[in-house]
């Protein structure tokens, strides 16, 4: 997993990129939890981040395309108010949207999940990709 040094405007924010498979979630995960906990984050809100970043991930690997070089990237911002769970993929012919699905279904509650615990989410489109964010209260 590749780290980019922190960057900072008032917040703090952290970026890895992983390559675009299912074996990146736990480690992105186990990533997302060792920073928070780094950075005095704790109880719900890093578990609503670890949540949040998991189901993002594996729907990107799920339902998207890499970017270059077969990754994925993942971007966390910290600051007083909360926290910023993004994941850049490289497209999909559909975008990211919240359902409901029928009550027997198997899948298709990752966004619900998302949108019950965030205070907002949504789906940044690129020109050659497309980015899932969410935002956390701390």
């Amino acid at each position: 997993m590749q780290t980019a040094p922190p960057v900072t405007d008032g917040s703090e924010a952290f970026a890895w990129t992983v390559p675009f498979s299912p074996a990146s979630v736990p480690a992105v995960r186990g990533a997302v939890v060792d920073l928070l906990a780094a950075h005095d984050v704790t109880g719900i809100a890093m578990d609503v981040a670890e949540i949040v970043v998991s189901e993002f991930l594996a729907n990107a690997i799920t339902h998207a395309r890499a970017l270059p070089g077969d990754l994925v990237e993942i971007v966390l911002r910290l600051d007083a108010a909360g926290i910023r769970v993004a994941v850049r993929d490289g497209g999909s012919a559909t975008l990211p949207q919240f359902t409901r699905p029928p009550a027997l279904s198997c899948s298709g509650r990752g966004l619900e999940i998302v949108h019950a615990l965030t205070r907002e989410w949504g789906v940044r489109e690129g020109g050659l990709s497309n980015t899932v964010f969410a935002v956390i209260d701390r």
